[in-house]
């Protein structure tokens, strides 16, 4: 029996000989299967493992690789928006120092919730570029978080007209406080708070002034009904 074929995978070469005993082919076979295998598991590998950032509205900042447990980053700051679209200070994350290895497509993933887009996350550069990728190796690679309400927290910019993102298909949804926007082997995990809004505590403050009036006038009316006798 001659020498046995060259078999590549993943550019590894494979001398493949035959085995001389009593099974012949059946340990050939067998021999090819264990080779190929371990050719497989050496050559599959994740170009990057799982990373997550966790973040809120106040401007906090952690993440955490494969698994182990969340490493805080540097806060969020409140700054000018770098894309130009919002009046006033927006927050704003640097994700570059864990980003090294990783392009950045830049552009929004809007957040859906309270019945419409509850916030947003905009991916750019401090040259506000939307469109395109960035080599977080050499520029900074932001995230604006933008939260579409006005209960006084860092990300929160009001209820604006959404217009100014570049899509209002939402990447994410907010369920119980929570959202998570997973995007290849990176994911983004963040929290908006919600408190009650102006409008059901006004409404609960007029219906007890209104139910006191009530009682009152009622009162009154028993009153002017019994006569007095002397």
């Amino acid at each position: 029996m001659t020498d046995g074929e060259n078999c590549e995978r993943c550019g590894l070469a494979l001398a493949i000989r035959p085995l001389r005993n009593l099974h012949g082919s059946y340990m050939t076979k067998f021999r090819v299967l264990v080779l190929l295998v371990g050719a497989l598991a050496t050559c599959v590998a994740p170009l990057h493992a799982t990373l997550i950032f966790q973040f809120d509205e106040i401007g906090d900042l952690a993440y955490s690789l494969s698994g182990a447990p969340y490493v805080p980053m540097a806060d969020g700051v409140v700054e000018p928006d770098p894309t130009g679209n919002i009046t006033g200070g927006v927050l704003v994350y640097n994700l570059t120092p864990e980003l090294t290895s990783y392009d950045l497509f830049n552009g929004d993933a809007p957040i859906s919730g309270f019945g419409g887009l509850a916030g947003d996350l905009r991916f750019t550069d401090p040259a506000g570029d939307l469109t395109g990728s960035e080599a977080c190796g050499t520029t900074q690679c932001l995230m604006v978080f933008y939260v579409f309400d006005s209960n006084g927290l860092a990300a929160d910019i009001g209820p604006v007209s959404t217009s100014f993102l570049t899509t209002q298909v939402p990447g994410a949804a907010l369920s119980a406080g929570q959202f998570s926007y997973p995007v290849g082997a990176l994911a983004y995990d963040g929290t908006i708070n919600s408190v009650p809004e102006p409008a059901p505590a006004a409404m609960l403050l007029f219906s007890l002034a209104a139910f006191a009036f009530l009682h009152k006038r009622s009162k009154a009316t028993i009153r002017s009904k019994v006569t007095i006798k002397r």
